[in-house]
């Protein structure tokens, strides 16, 4: 019987530390091919994951204006009202870094 833990990841194996912050990297960037691949490996345990600063793909995205990147990360489950860095949720990120077309999904 494969274990509950083990099953959670389509490799069977958990996201590195490095593999997390390529992820949120990506966010910021907006490179969906990133996003993709790794939510492809790594399915739903990788999508709300922090880098090293605490933020997540869909904050570094709606920080930005990766409005593509939002919407992507969202379709797969991304935790809108998730805190990051200094307590800040991407929409609160989004409003203070003036990205109204994010902030209106």
């Amino acid at each position: 019987m494969v274990s509950p833990l083990k099953s959670a990841f389509p490799g069977n194996t958990p996201p590195t530390r490095e593999e997390i912050n390529e992820f949120c990297a990506a966010g910021k960037t907006g490179d969906l091919e990133k996003l993709k691949e790794s939510l492809d490996k790594f399915g739903a345990a990788i999508i709300n994951e922090r880098d090293h600063g605490g933020d997540t793909a869909l904050t570094w995205a709606a920080w930005t204006g990766k409005i593509d990147a939002v919407e992507f990360l969202l379709a797969r489950g991304a935790v809108l009202d998730a805190p990051g860095m200094h307590g800040k949720t991407a929409l609160i990120w989004a409003a203070q870094g003036g990205k109204k077309d994010v902030v209106a999904l």
